[in-house]
């Protein structure tokens, strides 16, 4: 509650689908017990329009009872967590209410997003935010031969980067958001090291990474600085493992 970053639209469906899960008794997963039934509530929404997608320990009646109760998420899809994991993916998705997917614009990019893609909680501010990242310090438009896309997410950012550069590279380890940019899902670490084993001497104008909160980490600075291309723009959501991976990428004065 009360957060200032998340679209109205989520802080409203979020608030609806607490009350109504308090009112019909359905318990949160407890972390410490492994007990319990709701353990997230996964929202998007493209301004004017939410998917929920409710991730739970076991199927329970009372989460139909719960879909029914909350009118204003237009969509509700159903995942069973994975035991001993915190991916909110789960498995066994299934829809309860609504259409698969929400189909937007996003920083003049049309996208569609299905319940296990990943998408940014508050779109305007997003497609800001992507802009830009694909653009220099002057805020024209980067442009080359070549660019790395990791942890593309929605495409939104591979998609920006191919009106100027000949050839984008998108990296995605969500599958579904994998499947949309075309290629296989793979981490940041083994993308890097395979473009880098394939031909150490082809070097990308610009690398963009939006990591998620864990940041880039060790491994994957240390594979930017082998690879050294001349620019890299990043987008943080996190404060702390922004400044470390910043540390790391500026210790020997490339960056």
């Amino acid at each position: 509650r009360h957060c200032r970053v998340d679209h109205p639209r989520i802080a409203e469906a979020a608030r609806a689908i607490a009350d109504a899960a308090t009112d019909l008794g359905i318990p949160p997963f407890d972390e410490r017990t492994g007990e319990g039934l709701l353990r997230a509530v996964w929202l998007k929404t493209d301004g004017t329009h939410v998917l929920a997608t409710l991730v739970v320990r076991v199927d329970d009646p009372r989460l139909s009872e719960l879909v029914r109760a909350v009118r204003s998420v237009d969509a509700f899809a159903l995942a069973i967590a994975r035991p001993n994991s915190n991916d909110l993916r789960g498995e066994d998705l299934r829809m309860l209410r609504g259409r698969p997917e929400l189909v937007s614009e996003l920083a003049g990019e049309r996208l569609a997003v299905g319940p296990l893609g990943f998408l940014q909680p508050n779109p305007a501010i997003a497609a800001r935010a992507y802009l830009d990242l694909v653009s220099g310090a002057d805020g024209s438009r980067a442009r080359g031969t070549l660019a790395l896309d990791l942890y593309a997410g929605a495409g939104v950012t591979t998609r920006l980067l191919r009106r100027s550069f000949d050839e984008v590279i998108p990296c995605e380890s969500y599958p579904e958001s994998a499947r949309a940019l075309g290629v296989e899902p793979t981490t940041a670490e083994r993308f890097l090291r395979a473009f880098l084993a394939r031909d150490p001497r082809r070097v990308p104008e610009l690398v963009v990474a939006n990591p998620p909160r864990a940041g880039l980490g060790e491994q994957v600075c240390s594979l930017l600085l082998d690879l050294a291309p001349p620019s890299i723009a990043m987008m943080s959501c996190h404060p702390a493992t922004l400044s470390r991976d910043v540390e790391r990428l500026s210790a020997n004065g490339r960056y």
